[in-house]
């Protein structure tokens, strides 16, 4: 269903031209929905992501729907599932379309292919609140300590404009709590989500909450944001929010984004979102991120290609994920072979099996000099690098105040080495008189470095303690300077040390 991203001062002048400036740096979000909230999200570079099969592969696809529609409430589609693992069986809080108001169901299951449909809706518009027209479905459920919370989204008939809310049950089949005002409303006038949010997807991370969601703009552009919670009540909007935008003419996302999902797949974050091509079909995309926040598209068609008398022929979309304990990841979506921008569309469920190959954007060193990766660039793999350069033998990369790098773990190799160079000709007149760069294991800090001087470098960080198929070297230095702001170049990056190899040894 369719709702209403040692070179001192002299080689200064020759480095290279202009390259993304790199952060993995903390931002203050702004906080529309809670002024008193405090949240961060990390960012890091905004690097080309290009299309890979080997990023993930579909290992199963089930022909036939696993979830049909009814006689009722959902007589004409079913579609938006939200599967939950609850209490030891899956709760599936999907959309029920009757032809005049869209409401939330569930179903129940074992093995999440045979499925029992409760004999009625659990979510219905209400008349003395803002959730009073059209729709109280298209959610997405979340386990909050042993509770379900789903979040949903639903039509303020007072201003015309989509907002999202929140019903809770304590035994997953009843919503005896809900609230009496939504927990996300659109921004303000001219936003990108100034007309309706919509289409939540929420998961739990890092202590926190975080919602990706659908936001339309004035003119009806529909692209995806996120917003970050502490208690899965207020909530406060990314600042640099939208996260992913719309493709570019002739992809099957060039009419607008919606119903993404998201799951942590050490060390990323990997989406799948609802792409709207320009004869209103409907597709599935995938995207990935290293924050959660920036993210990066994989393709620029859609993930199925199905024959004209399948059932989900026009229409693949509204996805939720599961991962089980064989590292694949179930995927429920909503489908249909009527190319129609929100129902009548023949909804049905059906379900297939991803999974997702982290290793490919893990590495198991860096070495400039060695460097080759046909797929992708270096600086995709070292977050707050730049491009590598210099001539063969002699290669390095400049690097920012704060950049890291994921190693695929070799148990084998107890230590990790960095090899590098700091200038200090580069701080002339700055005022800094040391650099200092301290490096993290996994966000521990392991072992701090302090030049005064030009020269080379080395730090050896124990990890033999981790057991983790992949680990993360963070590197933080204490300085940088940027020589196009200093008038020394036209070079406009962040320039603090420089990297030649981080390897395990």
């Amino acid at each position: 269903m369719n709702s209403g991203d040692g070179l001192g001062r002299c080689r200064l002048k020759k480095l290279y031209a202009l390259a993304l400036a790199c952060a993995a740096m903390w931002v203050t979000l702004t906080a529309e929905a809670s002024d008193a909230e405090e949240a961060y999200f990390s960012v890091f570079p905004e690097t080309q992501v290009q299309t890979e099969d080997h990023m993930y592969s579909i290992v199963e696809s089930l022909e036939e729907p696993v979830l049909e529609a009814g006689g009722g409430w959902d007589s004409l589609d079913v579609l938006n599932p939200s599967v939950v693992a609850f209490r030891g069986l899956l709760y599936n809080y999907y959309s029920g379309w009757d032809g005049n108001t869209w409401r939330t169901g569930l179903a129940v299951s074992e093995n999440g292919t045979e499925w029992e449909k409760e004999d009625h809706y659990l979510l219905d518009t209400r008349n003395d609140f803002w959730d009073n027209s059209y729709i109280a479905a298209n959610g997405s459920a979340v386990c909050v300590d042993d509770r379900v919370y789903y979040y949903y989204q639903s039509l303020d008939a007072s201003d015309g404009r989509s907002k999202i809310g929140l019903a809770v049950s304590s035994d997953g089949r009843r919503f005896e709590e809900r609230t009496d005002v939504p927990v996300l409303e659109p921004g303000r006038d001219k936003a990108w989500d100034s007309h309706a949010v919509a289409d939540p997807y929420v998961i739990a991370f890092g202590g926190q909450y975080y919602m990706y969601y659908l936001g339309t703009d004035n003119v009806g552009v529909q692209r995806l944001g996120a917003a970050v919670s502490k208690d899965g009540l207020h909530w406060t909007k990314y600042q640099r929010n939208p996260v992913l935008d719309i493709g570019a003419r002739g992809t099957f996302d060039e009419n607008g984004l919606g119903e993404p999902s998201v799951i942590y797949k050490a060390p990323y974050f990997f989406m799948l979102y609802t792409g709207r091509n320009n004869k209103e079909q409907r597709n599935i995309g995938i995207a990935v991120s290293r924050d959660g926040v920036n993210f990066k598209k994989l393709q620029t068609e859609g993930l199925f290609h199905q024959p004209e008398e399948a059932w989900n022929s026009a229409v693949i979309c509204d996805t939720t994920l599961l991962e089980d304990e064989d590292g694949t990841v179930r995927v429920w979506y909503g489908g249909g072979n009527i190319a129609s921008p929100d129902e009548n569309l023949n909804g049905r469920i059906g379900m297939f099996r991803i999974l997702f190959n982290t290793d490919a954007l893990c590495v198991p060193s860096f070495d400039a000099n060695t460097w080759d990766n046909s797929w992708q660039r270096s600086i995709a793999y070292v977050p707050g690098s730049f491009e590598i350069e210099g001539e063969e033998g002699k290669r390095y990369a400049w690097m920012s105040d704060d950049a890291c790098v994921t190693l695929l773990n070799d148990p084998s190799r107890p230590h990790v080495v960095i090899k590098g160079l700091v200038s200090m000709g580069l701080y002339d007149g700055t005022g800094t008189e040391s650099l200092t760069i301290d490096t993290y294991v996994n966000g521990e800090l392991s072992a701090s470095l302090e030049e005064a001087g030009d020269g080379e470098f080395e730090i050896m960080l124990d990890k033999s303690h981790l057991t983790d198929q992949c680990f993360t070297i963070q590197m933080k230095a204490s300085a940088y300077v940027n020589p196009l702001e200093r008038g020394l170049s036209n070079d406009n990056r962040n320039l603090s040390w420089i990297l030649y190899a981080v390897s395990q040894e």
